[in-house]
């Protein structure tokens, strides 16, 4: 009897005694490729997540530097070293999908958030793949958009799970080309038309303000685009220019189908080589803003139907920049260059600028 007695009581202690749950809200999965002049940055991130307070949310890590890269974890005060490797390439797409799916054999989280930190754009160390980032200086690599794409697809054909949102804390990545390229593997982006400053995202904050359990995947994509902006306007950062976007990949697919739609109707526009200097993003001559060039371009029933599809594909667009920054880019450089990315060659608008600088 009194056997049985003590089977029992283990048995209910097993079922009373809290177990830790690896299931989170948020799993914050950052790739922060800093083998490159941004490392001390990185290193300045870091500090900041570790000295934030929040809740409902894990970090995870790939710290990619000149001699190593590892893989950390912050849970507000407390760092973990949970991996260590030999330098590895940030820019190669299967560094990328190994670190989502360990992020994702760790924990269960409600919502994916993946942040692409490094350098953006700027430079082309792989031709005509357009569109990289996660600049890796040792290998001369980056991540272009479709190798990202193709991570993206690999982690959700292992896991069965799209990422939620996923925010570039690097230059110039808000473009229509970008979001239409991840819409299968990617609910929402964040990013900036413009540069971004080396102080990046202001972790801190962001982790903070996101902490509420009651916050839906939208709420935090806003809390996300509200601190940064603010951090920039006399906040947390300083005062310094900036722009930053939320944006529904879905509704990339009608952006295509109404730019498709005006180049069929037309094979050439007067004049919009010289419209396209009042249009560009500040400090990146390759991309202009696609709502102050279209919104000249279309004809009134066009511009009312293009103020319905952008409300819905824009969610949150903030600026404090002079020029027209209304919430997304369109590869527009000032010479006939192709790229290769999907949005380019399924609208016409690879067509339309060949026609356009060569005839």
């Amino acid at each position: 009897m009194k056997n049985k007695l003590s089977l029992f009581f283990i048995l209910l202690l097993l079922f009373i005694t809290p177990v830790k749950s690896n299931s989170t809200k948020n799993l914050f999965i950052i790739y922060m490729a800093s083998d490159n002049d941004l490392y001390i940055h990185a290193l300045g991130d870091i500090l900041e997540i570790q000295n934030s307070s929040f809740e409902n949310s894990k970090v995870l890590i790939l710290l990619d530097g000149e001699n190593e890269t590892k893989i950390i974890e912050i849970d507000n005060s407390t760092q973990v070293e949970l991996k260590k490797f030999d330098n590895l390439n940030t820019g190669d797409p299967e560094v990328l999908t190994d670190f989502i799916l360990f992020s994702l054999s760790r924990y269960k989280p409600e919502n994916i958030i993946l942040g692409l930190w490094g350098h953006g754009d700027g430079r082309n160390f792989k031709g005509s793949e357009g569109k990289g980032v996660c600049f890796d200086e040792t290998s001369i690599d980056y991540l272009t958009i479709k190798e990202i794409k193709e991570s993206l697809s690999n982690v959700f054909n292992k896991k069965n799970r799209k990422i939620d949102i996923v925010f570039f804390d690097a230059c110039f990545m808000q473009t229509v080309e970008v979001s239409y390229e991840l819409r299968e593997y990617v609910d929402y982006v964040i990013a900036s038309q413009a540069y971004v400053p080396l102080d990046g995202f202001p972790y801190d904050v962001i982790l903070k303000n996101i902490s509420s359990e009651k916050l839906s995947i939208l709420e935090t994509g806003k809390e996300i685009v509200k601190s940064y902006f603010d951090s920039y306007n006399n906040g947390s950062q300083g005062i310094e220019e900036v722009s930053i976007s939320f944006l529904n990949t879905s509704k990339s697919l009608d952006i295509l189908k109404i730019t498709k739609d005006f180049i069929t109707k037309n094979e050439k526009f007067n004049n919009i080589i010289n419209l396209r200097e009042n249009c560009l993003v500040p400090l990146n001559q390759k991309y202009v803003d696609y709502y102050s060039l279209f919104s000249i371009l279309f004809n009134e029933e066009d511009k009312i139907l293009l103020d319905k599809i952008v409300s819905e594909y824009v969610i949150l667009n903030l600026s404090s920049f002079k020029e027209n920054l209304n919430g997304f880019s369109i590869y527009f450089p000032p010479y006939y260059f192709p790229i290769n990315l999907t949005f380019f060659t399924e609208s016409g608008w690879e067509n339309f600028l060949w026609r356009e600088f060569t005839y």
